[in-house]
This record gives structure tokens, C-alpha cells and sequence, in this order.
């Protein structure tokens, strides 16, 4: 499950950075005070963000069964305002439909903000986890002694 988790968070790297910078900017355009529809309020804009992989599956009750992606498109919506509200941005979502599980990648101050989140909607989970970026020049290229 740990390699599952690292090879998601190095595929969704390259994205992250872009995101990163758009969600600042969109943040920062509709108001002076980053987060501040979240709990954390000027805290929010101090604190360094992480990266939380977070966890659904079927066969433990965290993953509606039969979820379509047209379901999951109208839930998206919601996920979301529920996310940013507690100063959590969601990087991506990977849903495997036909075994009812998901894993999804989102930066937040800290792992409260995300459980908030998901008791916002109800919406169980199996773990959340923080996850650290691995890219190829941290794993196998560092400076030799």
C-alpha cells in the first residue's frame, strides 16, 4: 500500500506545482487574508502546508457501492467547497469504479483540517496518511560523501 501511495504522490508531483501556484493566485485574488473561510484564519497563512493521502474502499463501508462517475461528478462539487472551507486544497482523486476504492491527494496545515473536511460530508475513510513528495532526483541522486 506504501508504494501504491509514493508512486501516486510521484505521478501527481508535476501537478501539484501548477495547482500550488493557480489556487494561491485564485486565493489570493478573492481575498486579502489567505484561508479565511477556514478555521485557521490568519494561523492558515503562516503554517506550512503537507501533503495527506487519504483512503475509501467498499469492503470496509468508506466507498459507496455502485458509485458511478457521474455520481461521483455532482459529489465532486461539494467535496470540494468542503475541502477549501477548512484551508485544504485537493490535489487529485484516483477512484478505481469496478473495485470501490478511491485515494485521494490533498495539501493541508495539518490532518485535522482534513477530517473536518470529510465529517463536513460524512463522508468515512479508511486512513489518512501524510505523504511526502519522492522524485527520482531525491531517491537515487543525492550527493555522494
Amino acid at each position: 500500500m506504501k508504494k501504491i501511495m509514493t508512486m501516486l504522490a510521484v505521478i501527481s508531483f508535476v501537478f501539484v506545482s501548477g495547482l500550488t501556484m493557480q489556487a494561491g493566485a485564485e486565493q489570493g485574488a478573492k481575498s486579502k487574508k489567505p484561508c479565511e473561510a477556514s478555521h485557521h484564519d490568519e494561523k492558515c497563512a503562516t503554517k506550512p502546508m503537507h501533503f495527506y493521502m487519504d483512503t475509501h474502499d467498499k469492503t470496509k463501508g468508506t466507498f459507496p457501492a455502485g458509485l458511478t462517475p457521474e455520481q461521483f461528478e455532482v459529489f465532486y462539487g461539494a467535496y470540494k467547497k468542503a475541502m477549501f472551507e477548512e484551508g485544504v486544497i485537493p490535489i487529485r482523486v484516483h477512484v478505481a469504479y469496478e473495485d470501490g476504492r478511491a485515494f485521494c491527494l490533498s495539501m493541508a496545515p495539518d490532518i485535522e483540517s482534513v477530517k473536518r473536511a470529510h465529517e463536513k460530508l460524512g463522508l468515512p475513510y479508511d486512513s489518512i496518511t501524510e505523504v511526502f513528495m519522492a522524485t527520482p532526483g531525491d531517491t537515487f541522486f543525492k550527493a555522494q560523501p
